[in-house]
């Protein structure tokens, strides 16, 4: 457990720390420097990452310590060219301590909630492998990073896809820091592998970025009105309470952790985006691009959580009371998505490529048979379709419900301060995630489960027939960037819930003082007693709901698709002369390809699905045996350095053909290991002669092999 908390304490240095640093010189205050921190460190790794990748020099520790010396360097600098950033209302150090304790105590709470029931329940504990695809794909890029120095979010398809490195777009900035971590903890003398990193870090990052945003929606919500004394209690009470909530352990479970985390950050990178408006200084501003840099190079959907709380801002708050003028208001607003467009310009080709890849993915609608009205309640209580697969939904619905309370009456006293903005938008997410449940309107969809496409035989997707700019059409589209996914759509909703929990404590302390009126010599203390006796209270309702959030986040951490069988044979066929030289033919829907995070083998398929296949893949895939009676299966084989063959079912999609279920007793394909339900073949005699050709592979209509 010692080696386990120096890991996370790493990772959290390297999140927050950077980025701090860089707001501190430019001489933000320093609370407000490190909660901005995540985000600005992100948003550098993402800009650097982006850029590097079109040069010859690769992502290490040592170049990313010279950029951000660079950057804080030049920060140094023109700060004293540029105003000092001077707050007209300086937090004081009591409230900033208050509300730095709320933010310890929820990361606390979530970190000793995730990472304890693993190391108490989970085989192999930090080193257990997830079954969810997304881990399995997290965890290989952060190893291909820290391995190749190749961090280009478009440059994933060298990983993605090993043979052709088609291109290929996926978000990494996130997965760039967190392979920063690996030298660092081997310079400790921690022998930390790359699944125990994953582990730490997909628990750590989350937990330090989620309780800052919930309190600072809080603070930007009820400081002006409720005053700096009681905000600062409720924001506090917010980041401690978001631990208690279900959604971040969901996303926790699911593996969605950059996304979790990006969108995590958005409160924060709108409140810096609020304040740089009201400050106008132009340090504050860069700090606030590079935040939203942040957000965007970690999940692009965050940045529609960002643009969405702006601009319901900046309608129902800015216009009608502007900081300058309307015009400079909203050019300095505007900046910042542009400065950011500007900065990460490479990335709209691959965020095209994405969305083109997205709609023609198979997602689902859920088939819940509920009304419309059904499912907004289940929506607004924060309760999405996968949290019943583990717990009943009365006994979900009690756990959350006094949170829920709470929040209901934040956000009436959100509604009574005039702060439109955020009740408006927890409103369109509502809207937009009840769609998810029970669309707005007609068309096909997939059923569950998910179906995912097999390598060049797509099993399509059914079209939804929506005219365009309809309520359907528009919401289809809203939900896009969360991949139709209601637990990511909850993820936001539990965001601003959070926030107005901390309004409602705050208000309900700033009540009780103006009512109560405390004597002159019981008044300076009963901010603290307050405070005490919420976190009181958040610690006892921690610990009764820590053994089902605690199963929750790791319902996935079970051995029903890759096992301890799997991981012996792995790290058998790693100390197989020259296996670590050749690629491992793999059958990518078993989740084979954790053998490039546990032993450093090199899979054909890293992931569950390969979005696109090369012919000589495609070929060796689907006919590997007939590698000896057919000479094209055989040269493709060659060519691509194929040795050994891994099988090892089930499937994650088990209705789909598994087609190395005809290598058992195929001609040139000899078993040398089995254990269970792992198999591996040894390629010994393959077909030579081209008057060798297999009636079955000359059938093929898609002309896969075609020597």
């Amino acid at each position: 457990m010692i080696a386990a908390a120096l890991v996370a304490l790493v990772v959290a240095a390297l999140l927050v720390l950077p980025g701090a640093g860089l707001a501190k010189a430019v001489g933000m205050p320093g609370p407000a420097a490190l909660a901005v921190g995540p985000a600005v460190t992100l948003g550098v790794v993402g800009i650097t990452t982006l850029w590097l990748g079109f040069t010859p020099f690769r992502w290490s520790l040592g170049v990313a310590f010279a950029v951000f010396f660079v950057l804080w360097a030049l920060a140094a600098y023109r700060s004293r060219v540029w105003p000092p950033i001077s707050s007209q209302r300086p937090v004081s150090a009591g409230s900033a301590a208050t509300m730095g304790a709320g933010v310890l105590i929820g990361a606390g709470i979530f970190s000793v909630t995730c990472l304890r029931w693993v190391q108490l329940h989970a085989s192999r504990r930090f080193d257990n492998i997830s079954q969810v695809w997304d881990a399995l794909w997290h965890v290989n890029l952060i190893r291909f990073i820290a391995e190749t120095g190749i961090a280009s979010p478009i440059r994933t398809g060298e990983l993605i896809n090993s043979d052709n490195h088609a291109a290929h777009f996926y978000p990494n900035a996130w997965h760039a820091l967190v392979a920063l971590a690996e030298p660092l903890t081997s310079g400790l003398g921690l022998q930390t592998g790359y699944p125990q990193l994953y582990n730490i870090a997909s628990v750590i990052t989350p937990a330090i970025v989620f309780p800052i945003s919930a309190a600072a929606l809080a603070w930007v919500l009820a400081r002006k009105k409720l005053g700096e004394r009681w905000t600062a209690c409720g924001a506090a009470a917010a980041a401690a309470a978001s631990a208690l909530f279900p959604s971040l352990y969901e996303e926790e479970a699911f593996g969605s952790v950059p996304s979790a985390m990006a969108i995590a950050l958005a409160p924060v990178v709108a409140a810096l985006a609020m304040s740089s408006v009201r400050d106008q200084s132009p340090g504050r501003l860069m700090i606030a691009v590079l935040a939203f840099a942040g957000v965007t190079a970690a999940h692009p959907s965050a940045a529609v959580v960002v643009a969405v709380l702006l601009v319901f801002w900046w309608a129902t708050r800015l216009v009608w009371f502007p900081a300058a003028s309307r015009l400079r208001d909203f050019a300095i607003l505007a900046a910042i998505p542009v400065g950011t467009a500007i900065l990460l310009a490479p990335m709209a080709l691959g965020l095209k490529s994405a969305s083109s890849e997205t709609e023609a993915f198979p997602f689902y609608w859920y088939d819940l048979g509920l009304t419309h009205a059904q499912a907004a309640l289940r929506t607004a209580g924060l309760l999405s379709r996968t949290v019943d697969e583990g717990v009943p939904f009365e006994h979900r619905a009690r756990l959350v419900l006094p949170l829920l309370l709470v929040a209901a009456v934040g956000l009436v006293a959100t509604l009574l301060l005039r702060q439109w903005w955020a009740p408006l938008v927890w409103a369109l997410f509502v809207v937009v995630a009840t769609n998810d449940l029970v669309p707005f309107g007609h068309g096909a969809c997939n059923p569950y489960p998910q179906c995912g496409p097999l390598p060049l035989r797509p099993d399509g997707r059914p079209s939804a027939a929506w005219p365009s700019f309809t309520l359907p059409w528009f919401l289809d589209k809203a939900s896009g960037s969360f991949y139709h996914d209601p637990h990511r759509l909850a993820e936001v909703l539990t965001l601003l819930s959070a926030g107005f929990f901390g309004v409602g404590v705050g208000a309900a302390l700033f009540l009780a003082d103006r009512l109560l009126r405390p004597a002159p010599l019981v008044r300076p203390w009963a901010a603290p007693a307050a405070f005490a006796l919420l976190v009181l209270a958040i610690l006892v309702a921690a610990d009764r709901v820590r053994g089902e959030r605690g199963a929750l986040a790791s319902n996935s951490r079970d051995d029903r698709l890759v096992g301890l069988e799997d991981l012996t044979a792995y790290h058998w066929l790693a100390a197989q002369p020259g296996a670590k030289d050749t690629v491992i033919l793999n059958q990518l829907e078993q989740g084979t390809g954790w053998m490039y995070a546990e032993t450093g083998l090199k899979p054909m398929f890293a992931h569950y699905r390969s979005p696109n296949f090369s012919n000589d893949q495609a070929c060796v895939y689907w006919f590997a045996a007939s590698a000896g009676r057919d000479w094209r299966v055989a040269d493709a084989l060659r060519r691509l350095r194929v040795r050994y063959i891994f099988e090892s079912p089930p499937n994650y999609w088990p209705d789909h053909v598994d087609p190395f279920t005809h290598l058992i007793g195929a001609p040139g394909v000899l078993p040398v290991y089995h254990d269970g339900p792992v198999t591996i073949y040894e390629l010994k005699e393959l077909a030579t002669s081209r008057e060798q050709e297999d009636p079955v592979v000359s059938a093929d209509t898609n002309h896969f092999c075609r020597g």
